[in-house]
């Protein structure tokens, strides 16, 4: 199983059969070759409170990193991370936000949705009811 999109395939395969640690392998593998989509599955598997893999500090790592590489999915995941503050993570708002934003200008409907929220609530950004209207819209 040298070719990492094999290993990407049969390690996500893997982990959605409760062989975590033999899928968690594959992924790493696949992932230490360039495999943007196993390096994606790694990551939100890190973040995800349920996996026995779960390390949300790790997570974030990876998250930032695909989110500077253009990763929509990752911006939303750290923003995420970023806003709630789990265990190992400082809560910052404005870094959330500014992920949301990213993820809205390249056409992401969720992140216009949190953008609008952070703009009510005045999470990370200063309250402004009529800005979120037009941007979420």
């Amino acid at each position: 199983l040298g070719d990492s999109n094999c290993q990407f395939l049969l390690g996500s395969y893997l982990i959605e059969n409760g062989k975590d640690d033999e899928g968690f392998k594959l992924l790493q593998l696949s992932g230490q070759q360039g495999n943007i989509r196993a390096q994606i599955s790694i990551a939100f598997e890190l973040s995800d409170k349920n996996s026995p893999k779960y390390n949300p500090s790790i997570a974030l790592l990876m998250l930032k990193q695909l989110a500077e590489d253009g990763n929509v999915d990752s911006m939303l995941k750290a923003a995420q991370l970023l806003r709630e503050g789990p265990e190992g993570i400082d809560i910052n708002l404005k870094e959330s936000y500014n992920l949301y934003t990213k993820a809205m200008m390249k056409g992401s409907q969720d992140g216009a949705i949190e953008v609008a929220e952070c703009l009510i609530e005045g999470y990370g950004v200063e309250k402004d009811n009529e800005k979120e209207i037009g941007r979420a819209s």
